[in-house]
């Protein structure tokens, strides 16, 4: 596919992405002013999701994905009341082989929030630390991750977005 980008600075600042002839036409994309908020994160990821922690505001988002392909789903957000000295993890709760019980704020969420931790299922991997952008509109919210994409928050609902592909965020 080609494509071509069109940015137009008159009146309300859009993105427009002209594709090749036999491609359906994205719908322009808004250029939102300010720079993002920049923080600590952690992410991790589960058999349902992820969650991820935002150091600046300690709070916790679950990014619960039934179909577990990690496109999209609900958020849940959730404040982060764990502290040092409190308990890491539940050593009753015994993870299937090749996969970990979250620890720490992320850990105390999906332990102590009703129905989470079946919504998420156990995590894969350790929990990795990013440096986060976060960028805030009146309508939704876009989170950066540790591996390039980021995740597009509208209301009560979660989507994966690729940020090259600007013509369909």
């Amino acid at each position: 596919m080609v494509a071509v980008l069109l940015i137009t600075l008159a009146g309300s600042p859009t993105v427009t992405v002209a594709l090749q002839a036999g491609t359906p036409s994205p719908t322009p994309f808004p250029i939102y002013g300010g720079d993002p908020r920049v923080t600590g994160g952690s992410i991790q990821r589960f058999q349902f999701g992820y969650m991820v922690w935002i150091q600046d505001t300690r709070q916790v988002y679950a990014l619960v994905d039934p179909s577990s392909k990690g496109w999209g789903g609900t958020v849940e957000i959730y404040s982060d009341t764990w502290t040092e000295g409190m308990q890491d993890t539940d050593p009753s709760l015994v993870p299937p082989a090749g996969q970990q019980q979250p620890n720490r704020g992320l850990g105390k969420v999906w332990r102590e929030t009703a129905g989470l931790r079946d919504r998420l299922g156990f995590a894969w991997e350790p929990s990795q630390a990013f440096t986060a952008l976060i960028y805030t509109t009146a309508d939704r919210t876009y989170l950066s991750t540790n591996t390039g994409w980021v995740i597009r928050i509208v209301g009560s609902q979660w989507q994966r977005v690729d940020v090259w592909n600007l013509g369909y965020n």
